[in-house]
This record gives C-alpha cells, structure tokens and sequence, in this order.
C-alpha cells in the first residue's frame, strides 16, 4: 500500500479523533435563550415565560401557551428577525421555513442527535397549579416537552414528545400520531410518551434523562436521526380558573458516558 496513503489515512484518524474529543459532552438549553411564542391568540394571552437563575419558568391561565425554539451548539438558540410576520402574531413559521431548517448540516451550527443521543431535563409542577381531573386514558396532560428529529437525509422530520398526564397512559409504550403543521402542505409524525402521571409527584423537582437516539429508532425503525431542529414546552388549556406554574431546568442533550456517537 501506498506509503502517503497510510500516512494520510492515520492523519484523518487523529484528526477525527481530536474533533470527537473537543466536543462537549453536553450542550445546554439556555433557559434565557432564543424563545419563540405560539399562544393562539396573537400574542394577548396573559402567559409568561420567565427566567430565574438556571431555570425557566412558565405561567400560564386557561389559556394553552408554547414556547419553541431551533437549539443550537452555541446553546443560546437561533435568533430570528423581528420583522417576522409569525414572531408578531406568536404564530408559528410556514413550510418554508421548515424545510430550509430541516434542509440545514450539523455544520451549520445546529445539534446532531448521533453525537449528543441523550437528553435530560428536570421539570417541577406548581402543587396550586393545574387540577388533575379523571379522564380518559392518554386524553389530557399538564405539560408537553417536544423534540422534532430531521431524518439524516434531511427529507423529513420525525417529533418525540414526553408528556405529563392526567391518568396513566393505555399505551407505556408511546403511539404516533400525525399532525398537520401547514394544511395540505406539512404533516409531522409525533410519538407521544407518557414519563410522567397523576398528581403524585406535583409540587416536587422531576429528574428525567431519555435516551432520544433509542426512542427514535423504537418509533421510526425504517429512519436514520440527522439534527434536532426544534425544542418546545406546552402548557394546555385548562377548565376553571386554576393557573400553572411550570418550570424546566438542566435541559441537555448529551453524550453516552464513555462511549463514542453512535
């Protein structure tokens, strides 16, 4: 074998190596960070998202809120122009956006699930918050954490979503269901998962640590994971007049322990 071809092999093995080990092993969701809101009522709902210290906090009345943003390795969030129509009416963006997002490498600065396939987070519940009422099955929950997954081809996105609800779920396991994103132009597949239900644990720091890497292949087999290219907490609309206070602290995506990305 050519003596500069090893050469040059044995230095792209370093140099790959030397990236790998550079890489944090974890990048942080700034609680402070590049927010976009959706409420549903072009920007007059009475929520509020407020940050204290390390973690973020969300009020909320009846009126269901959701706060989004594209997460990046800077760990601050993409920053978006005000001029935007949808940033005005706390709307969300049209496919096209989307589709330039979803269309964008890791290079760009965005996180790739096969280097960071673990995500953590702690969530705590005001206890004076919402009344968990019986209802159906898997009908109903306190609070939505979402993560939309580009395919590796960057031709799809695929959403997990982790949820708090009402009752335990008919389904442990999670299901998918589809939802429309722009009628008759984007759908996206979400699989819903129950980490959490019941009133039990209200008022107390939940810790959670999910393996999204995993969670993808279990409910996208045929797929291959590329960049996540959004993060969101929903708070859903409620009956009465009880408020929710929810806040999130420590959000991560993170290496496996002593491992390399898969």
């Amino acid at each position: 074998m050519n003596r500069v071809f090893v050469v040059g092999l044995v230095l792209l093995a370093v140099a790959s190596m030397a990236q790998e080990l550079s890489r944090p092993a974890a990048i942080g969701v700034e609680p402070g960070g590049s927010w976009q809101r959706r409420d549903w009522h072009r920007c007059k709902s009475p929520a509020k998202l407020l940050v204290d210290d390390d973690r973020m906090i969300i009020q909320s009345d009846t009126a269901a809120v959701l706060y989004w943003q594209v997460p990046t390795l800077e760990e601050t969030g993409m920053v978006f122009a005000e001029k935007n129509k949808w940033r005005r009416r706390c709307t969300m963006p049209g496919w096209r956006f989307w589709r330039s997002i979803k269309g964008r490498k890791s290079e760009d600065g965005l996180v790739p699930l096969a280097h960071y396939p673990l995500m953590a987070w702690d969530w705590h519940i005001d206890e004076r918050g919402p009344q968990l009422k019986l209802e159906q099955p898997d009908k109903g929950y306190v609070v939505r954490l979402g993560v939309s997954v580009a395919t590796a081809d960057r031709k799809k996105v695929r959403e997990l979503i982790y949820q708090w609800t009402h009752n335990p779920p008919r389904q442990p396991q999670g299901y998918i269901k589809k939802r429309t994103i722009v009628p008759g132009l984007f759908h996206l597949k979400s699989a819903r998962l129950a980490v959490q239900s019941g009133s039990g644990k209200l008022g107390q720091w939940m810790e959670y640590e999910r393996d999204l890497y995993a969670d993808f292949k279990h409910f996208y087999p045929k797929d291959e994971p590329g960049n996540v290219v959004s993060i969101y907490v929903k708070v859903p609309t409620r009956t009465g007049r009880e408020q929710a206070a929810v806040s999130l602290r420590d959000w991560q995506f993170r290496r496996r322990p002593g491992a390399s990305a898969p």
